[in-house]
């Protein structure tokens, strides 16, 4: 499955992102097992960034002639290890603040957008009330 073909492509810091456009099971697995590795109340905007990069990436591009900064992150890109724990040390040595913000940047550029309703009568004819799902 090319998981490209679902994802949104957003370019910022350098680096083209692909990420999934919503919340998965990966995002709940990985926020879970990462909470045995640092307790939930202690996460900050790193840690948070580590399990949102983690949950939501499907690929990352970047070029031959970027900075110091992404270069260090395709280092952590392409060199992830397979233990959650040992990645998240590998994250804190080699991913700066400039990619975060980058990667904040494609995030929230490539988030599906939410339905909304001009009309709060068409909501409210096409929504299923108690005495139309059967009830009396």
């Amino acid at each position: 499955m090319n998981l490209k073909h679902i994802a949104r492509q957003h370019t910022s810091g350098g680096v083209t992102w692909w990420l999934m456009p919503y919340a998965t099971l990966r995002n709940q697995a990985i926020a879970a097992e990462f909470a045995h590795i640092v307790p939930r109340d202690r996460w900050d905007t790193v840690q948070h960034t580590f399990v949102m990069l983690e949950g939501t990436a499907v690929d990352v591009n970047i070029p031959e002639d970027a900075d110091t900064d992404v270069i260090r992150f395709r280092e952590y890109w392409s060199a992830r290890p397979l233990d959650l724990a040992a990645r998240w040390e590998s994250f804190t040595l080699l991913v700066s603040d400039h990619m975060v913000d980058a990667f904040w940047e494609a995030y929230f550029a490539t988030r599906e957008p939410l339905i909304e309703v001009d009309d709060p009568e068409s909501a409210a004819v096409s929504a299923p009330t108690s005495s139309s799902a059967g009830g009396s």
